[in-house]
């Protein structure tokens, strides 16, 4: 799959940010804390790995409230370092 169709906003893929753990009741506190509504806060899917024991966070916008919340409470942002800087 290239950029150009992948999913994700504009094309391109979602912005991840990741925590070791189950912290899947956290991120539902965050959206009701915010307002309640996922995608509007930019929440587009939360994924729990069981075997890597990683909650996985994908959002619309790296500039989003829910991106800048999770950033605030130390959840790691891993870029691809091709678009750094993008």
């Amino acid at each position: 799959m290239t950029a150009s169709s992948a999913p994700g906003p504009e094309g391109g893929a979602y912005p991840v940010f990741r925590k070791d753990g189950d912290a899947r009741g956290e991120v539902q506190e965050l959206v009701r804390t915010l307002g309640g509504d996922g995608p509007r806060i930019g929440l587009h899917k939360t994924i729990y790995a069981a075997r890597a024991d990683q909650t996985v966070v994908l959002v619309t916008d790296r500039e989003s409230r829910l991106a800048s919340e999770l950033r605030t409470r130390g959840w790691s942002e891993p870029r691809d370092s091709a678009n750094e800087g993008n």
